[in-house]
């Protein structure tokens, strides 16, 4: 799918929903995941 390691755990996460990949589907599922791991990145603070 092209996911890097972070996007993949929030997939992961999400994947765990039956109900989502039956109603979205892997590919927005990956969007989803993939736009996540982009605004915890852009938040991330130490």
């Amino acid at each position: 799918m092209g996911l890097s390691e972070d996007e993949m755990a929030f997939y992961n996460t999400l994947e765990v929903n039956d109900t989502a990949v039956q109603v979205l589907g892997d590919d927005q599922l990956g969007m989803i995941a993939r736009e996540i791991a982009e605004k915890v990145k852009a938040n991330a603070t130490i």
